[in-house]
């Protein structure tokens, strides 16, 4: 009788797996003697049988010597088998991670095969072992032990160089060889804001780059799998360097790099000003640090990346002072509520600025603000951190050379205007000429705006004499679709008067207009440099002005005003072609003719092409239009204008769940390509959004037709439907040495799934537990079943997709490591299904309990006494279940029986425990003098309801329980790993568990009424 041996399991007395017939092998697990940190354990022969087979989780093991062959053509009657591995990093009680040695013993001889890593699966021979530096039993020889670490130190990767570390001190070695020196030095700084330290391997060898415990792993830009990071210790330096960048999506474990592309570092030498700009942006990205411009819309660094938002909000308050005129610039975070930030650097006309308390930069900001002269706000002169605790710290600019210097003063909130009178010539800042306004009144330059990034500016305009008129720059929608530009007068008076006439020979209405505090100018962003409506501010109310009369809503007016004056339309995501969600858009319901009508959205029929799990609606838009925001439901959502004209929106969903957008497709008009939105899957409506690089997207259709949907397309779907549904696909492949999970390959920074060994322990089998990795989200939705990305069949009383799904349990037999049964667990309250596995990736549904299995067991023999010696796994290379002949598909029934086998006997186990823990923890039934029991009252417990037994009725003999007292089956067998369900005696298992408008010059503006 021969049998099959898993290398990676740790078997203890016994090797208990149906192949080996129970019993046929015995097994010891220890330590090795002479040597810390190493175990082993040995697999050896019992009762006649032989070794024949060798695998590793249930691939077979191959020897590569000049030529491949498998262990079990070179070896037929092995007697003993020892596997030596090292004891940290990664196995456990159960599981041998990494292998680094097999001994084996046949024929009076020993023979040692060392790991060729990869998938442990390749093992070459070690031909200068011998009867002296072989071991013996647990003990170890000098040799064995320099073999052991040798491989330790190859295939953990333990010759590192930890990036983590930032001291520059003693050198740090290898802890198993001593061997692999590094040095650490603090070599330069970036422009005093950036640390360089240099890791510099001093003996030769290959090192892996490692952020701490974690093993760092990097990408090229077209590259689709991340792989380790490893440098060489070269003879000589070639001159050339790599450079990678911080993804920053591996959940602060810093593991996760891109591999820069040489046309993205060529300006990095010498730590130029591209360095710079790249680590500015990577400072953002990461450690949520900005850069600040004084006296700007300052963005939060230079860098400009379609993927990362701006993280500064720059808002010019221009209401300080009148007498003199004094503004301010307030930096904050530009996501409301969205916490503080850190200022790595304060700019002024491009030079860095200093502190006198020597802070080289500001953490946990609330708000930064400069304070300057309205006509000089590049030339500020009080600087207010508020910090996030609500303390405020205030800095005065020094003059007389040391302009670019800050002194921390006391609180100067009540002083502002008194020290500019006191700093204006010693810094040199213009102040604001103040005059007397023409009686005609003030003409308005309608087209004038801020420049040079300001959002403030000054001009004179000629109908108004000397006086200068005052710009103050606002964004008015969370997206800034559009903005305003607001005009006032440096008058010592708070109103003017205002002339019709407007510069350049437009004019507003019949009349000039009195009390007016300020005029506003409203634009688009798709046509920044056109204003589309006007807003007066006179005697406390703000009206309204453009080329047609309509209605007085500010976004009515926007929006009509913008269609036809720009050619841009508001969109609609959620079903875009209904009038009734276009009218949301509006207080009064009623949607501008100019839209509606002229710019009419028609859904059109896509062609049909499949894109597996996916479906998509199409809409055309009439006579072609350009994006000016886009709504969900009637809510803004976080997508910007387009600037390129549109003539088809696509709008991507899941099959399953029509109504929640996955990704948005605005297709140009010139045919260049698409423009791609992806949901964040935040809770509805679904208002935050993301840009997909161009780079990416280009590649999610065919490049002749442009209609045929390629895989990046539906692999983009997948990681958004993960997120936004938790939809996936479950691998039954995956074991609990699936360290960081599993999902999709773009899912990050967590994978939506974790695999660990489950806590119901069945002789012979080994489960694991495909759960939640997310705390906040227990259930997910599996739309199908896989193994090693081969999609199973599975019956079709099994509909998918399976929603609500808290955990599947994937039961495997020991040393051949073949899948058995599914156990598939919903939300609490809910039923349990199995599958068994039926050969060929088949799996059905069944029932443990059902009598099918004892009579497969009747007509088939009892499986501890079957011959399985036509299974051992390892006379082919192929593994994978669709190679399976016609007997090994009637050994997947044998195994069912010895799984379900196992299965009853774990019930028999907790049915006992639970009776005897009942029996003895409820208090004895009362006795009364006119009651009498004459047969027992069973006492029966629905486990679904995982509630305790409820009380008898009045006159029942049933016990009643107490406060304290009560105790339910549900719950003994929930702390035995076995979940809610119906337990009839050893019956029922089922329950374990998304116009062009002309105007001539001359025509008058209208007021809207």
């Amino acid at each position: 009788m021969s049998a099959s041996v898993d290398i990676s399991k740790k078997c203890h007395g016994s090797c208990n797996c149906l192949w080996n017939n129970i019993g046929s092998i015995k097994a010891n697990t220890d330590l090795v003697k002479g040597v810390t940190g190493y175990g082993y354990v040995t697999h050896s022969i019992h009762s006649g049988s032989r070794i024949k087979g060798l695998s590793y989780g249930g691939r077979s093991l191959e020897i590569e010597d000049g030529k491949r062959t498998t262990f079990s053509t070179k070896y037929h009657n092995l007697e003993k088998v020892t596997t030596y591995y090292y004891t940290k990093n990664g196995s456990n009680s159960d599981h041998i991670k990494i292998p680094l040695i097999l001994r084996v013993y046949e024929g009076n001889a020993y023979h040692l095969y060392l790991n060729k890593g990869g998938d442990h699966t390749k093992w070459e021979k070690d031909n200068y072992s011998g009867p002296y530096t072989t071991p013996v039993r647990n003990n170890t020889t000098g040799y064995f032990t320099k073999k052991l670490k040798n491989l330790t130190c190859t295939l953990h990767h333990l010759h590192r160089v930890d990036i983590l570390r930032g001291e520059s001190g003693d050198p740090y070695y290898c802890q198993i060889c001593d061997y692999a020196k590094i040095t650490v030095k603090l070599e330069s700084t970036v422009n005093g804001i950036y640390t360089r330290f240099d890791h510099t391997p001093t003996d030769n060898g290959e090192y892996y780059v490692t952020y701490g415990s974690n093993l760092v792993k990097y990408k090229g830009s077209t590259e689709s799998k991340f792989k380790l990071l490893s440098v060489k210790k070269e003879v000589k330096f070639s001159g050339k360097s790599t450079w990678y960048e911080n993804v920053g999506e591996s959940g602060g474990k810093h593991d996760r790099w891109r591999k820069l592309d040489s046309t993205e570092t060529s300006g990095f030498s010498s730590h130029g000003g591209d360095l710079k700009t790249k680590l500015d942006y990577l400072n953002c990205t990461l450690n949520n640090a900005v850069r600040i411009k004084l006296g700007r819309d300052s963005g939060c660094h230079d860098f400009r990346d379609t993927k990362h938002n701006n993280r500064i909000s720059t808002r010019h308050d221009a209401t300080i002072s009148r007498q003199p005129f004094l503004s301010a610039y307030e930096y904050t975070n530009s996501k409301s509520g969205g916490g503080p930030f850190s200022v790595a650097e304060v700019l002024l006309q491009g030079t860095r600025q200093t502190f006198s308390d020597n802070a080289k930069f500001f953490e946990n900001v609330k708000k930064l603000s400069s304070y300057a002269s309205f006509c000089d706000t590049t030339k500020p002169f009080l600087i207010c951190v508020e910090y996030s605790d609500n303390i405020k710290k205030w800095y005065q600019r020094q003059h007389e050379g040391q302009q670019n210097t800050w002194v921390e003063s006391g609180d100067l909130s009540g002083k502002i205007v008194r020290i500019f009178g006191q700093v204006k010539t010693p810094l040199k800042i213009s102040p604001c000429s103040s005059s007397s306004p023409p009686p005609a009144g003030i003409q308005i330059d309608i087209e004038k705006q801020p420049n040079d990034g300001t959002l403030d500016g000054t001009y004179v305009s000629s109908g108004s004499g000397t006086l200068s008129i005052l710009m103050t720059k606002d964004y008015i929608s969370p997206q800034k679709d559009f903005f305003k530009i607001s005009h006032r007068p440096a008058t010592d008076n708070e109103t003017f008067v205002l002339n019709k006439q407007l510069q350049r020979g437009d004019s507003i209405g019949l009349g000039d207009r009195r009390n007016v505090k300020d005029v506003q100018v409203y634009f688009w962003q798709g046509e920044p440099d056109k204003p589309i409506l006007l807003g007066i501010n006179q005697g406390g109310n703000l009206k309204y002005y453009s080329k047609d009369f309509g209605t007085d809503r500010l976004t009515y007016m926007l929006d009509d005003q913008n269609c036809q004056r720009n050619n841009a339309i508001p969109f609609e995501i959620k079903n875009p072609t209904d009038p009734s969600n276009l009218s949301k858009l509006y207080k009064d319901d009623k949607a501008p003719t100019s839209i509606k009508d002229h710019k009419k959205i028609t859904e059109s029929i896509p062609p049909i092409i499949s894109m597996g799990e996916y479906t998509a609606k199409e809409y055309t838009i009439k006579g072609d239009a350009r994006i000016s925001r886009v709504t969900f439901d009637g809510t803004y959502t976080n997508i910007g204008a387009t600037k390129d004209t549109v003539t088809k929106v696509v709008v991507y969903y899941w099959k399953d769940e029509r109504t929640v957008p996955l990704l948005v497709g605005f297709v140009k008009s010139d045919k260049s390509g698409s423009i791609f939105f992806e949901n964040l899957g935040e809770n509805p409506p679904y208002t935050r959004w993301k840009h997909i690089d161009g780079n990416e997207s280009k590649d999610y259709y065919d490049k002749e037709v442009g209609r045929v949907p390629q895989p990046p397309l539906t692999d983009k779907l997948d990681q958004v439907s993960c997120r936004v549904h938790h939809t996936l696909k479950i691998d039954i492949s995956k074991t609990d040495n699936e360290k960081n999970g599993y999902c999709h390959d773009r899912c990050s920074p967590k994978k939506r799934i974790k695999v660990i060994n489950t806590n119901v322990s069945i002789s012979g089998y080994t489960g694991y537990d495909h759960t939640s990795a997310i705390k906040a989200q227990k259930t997910f939705i599996v739309t199908a079943i896989t193994k090693n990305d081969q999609k199973q069949d599975v019956s079709n009383d099994i509909v998918f997709p399976l929603r609500e799904v808290s955990k599947i349990t994937v039961y495997f037999q020991n040393c051949n490591g073949l899948p058995v049964a599914i156990k598939i667990e919903y939300e609490l309250g809910k039923s349990v299904t199995w599958l068994k596995n039926e050969g060929k990736q088949r799996w059905v549904s069944f029932n443990p309990s059902d009598n099918e299995l004892q009579n497969c067991q009747e007509t088939q023999g009892s499986p501890s006494i079957k011959d399985q010696s036509t299974t051992s796994g390892d006379d082919s290379n192929e593994s994978d279940e669709d190679q399976t002949s016609d007997t090994e598909t009637r050994n997947y029934d044998e195994l069912l029986v010895s799984f379900v086998s196992g299965l009853r006997e774990v019930l028999r186990r907790a049915g006992e425990a639970t009776a005897t823990l009942i029996a003895t923890s409820l208090p004895k039934p009362p006795q009364t003098p006119d009651t009498a029991i004459s047969e027992p009252i069973e006492q029966k417990t629905d486990l679904k309801s995982n509630t305790t037994p409820r009380p008898a009725a009045p006159g029942s003999a049933e016990p009643i329980v107490g406060p304290g007292a009560a105790i339910t089956t549900a719950g003994v067998l929930t702390g035995l790993g076995i979940s809610s369900g119906t337990l009839a005696g050893a019956g029922s298992l089922t329950g374990l568990g998304w116009w062009a408008f002309k105007r001539s010059k001359g025509d008058p503006w209208v007021r809207q009424i």
